[in-house]
C-alpha cells in the first residue's frame, strides 16, 4: 500500500496534461484499490499550482503555513482582547503569501501554463485558506477561505474546536472587527436603535 500511496503522490506532481493517462495506468496496477485510483480527480489549474508549491517549493509552502498558523493564533488572542500581535503576524503572513505567489508564478511559467486572472484569484484564495483539512499536495479544487464561520470555532463554549484549537481555524488574514456585528449580517454593523 505504501508504494501505491507514493505513486498517487507522484501522480499529483505530474504536469496537468499527463495526469489522466498516468492515473489510468496506475489504476491498472491498483489491485483492490483500482476503483479508488480510477476515481482520483484531475486537479484544476489553481489546485495543481498549489500542489506544485508543496511538492517543488516546500520551503515557501512551509513558511506560508507557519505564518498562517501564527496569524490565526494572533487573531484568537485578539478575540480575547490582546490585539498587539495581529499587525506583525499580518505582515509576516502577507510576505509569506507574496513569496508563495511568486514561486507559483515561476512554476506556472516553467510548465507553460498561462493562468487567467480568475485562476490567480483561486490560487491566492487557496493559499490564504491554508492550512486546511484537504490532503496536502493532492488538491483537486481551490479551497475557499473560511471567513466568519471560522470565528465561531474559536469562541468559548464551542466544544472541541473552541479555544484549545481555535487559533488554527481563522483562514483570512484580516483583522477581527472590534465594532458591533449583527447576527444576520455577519461582518456588517448591527442596526442602530
Amino acid at each position: 500500500m505504501a508504494t501505491l500511496d507514493a505513486d498517487i503522490d507522484h501522480l499529483y506532481q505530474l504536469p496537468l496534461a499527463e495526469f489522466t493517462a498516468a492515473r489510468n495506468a496506475l489504476a491498472t496496477r491498483g489491485g483492490d484499490r483500482r476503483a479508488a485510483v480510477q476515481a482520483l480527480q484531475k486537479p484544476n489549474t489553481a489546485a495543481w499550482a498549489v500542489n506544485q508549491l508543496y511538492w517543488q517549493r516546500r520551503p515557501a509552502f512551509n513558511r506560508l503555513i507557519a505564518a498562517a498558523e501564527r496569524l490565526r493564533a494572533a487573531h484568537a488572542r485578539a478575540l480575547a482582547g490582546d490585539r498587539a500581535a495581529v499587525p506583525a503576524a499580518e505582515h509576516i503572513h502577507h510576505e509569506a503569501l507574496r513569496v508563495a505567489m511568486d514561486a507559483i508564478g515561476s512554476l506556472l511559467d516553467a510548465a507553460g501554463e498561462t493562468p487567467s486572472p480568475a485562476v490567480l484569484n483561486d490560487i491566492r484564495d487557496t493559499l490564504e485558506a491554508l492550512p486546511a483539512d484537504e490532503p496536502v499536495g493532492r488538491l483537486v479544487r481551490p479551497i475557499a477561505p473560511m471567513g466568519f464561520a471560522a470565528l465561531l470555532k474559536i469562541l468559548p463554549g464551542e466544544g472541541e474546536s473552541g479555544p484549545a484549537r481555535g487559533g488554527d481555524r481563522i483562514a483570512r488574514g484580516q483583522p477581527v472587527s472590534s465594532g458591533p456585528v449583527g447576527v444576520a449580517g455577519a461582518g456588517r454593523p448591527a442596526p442602530g436603535p
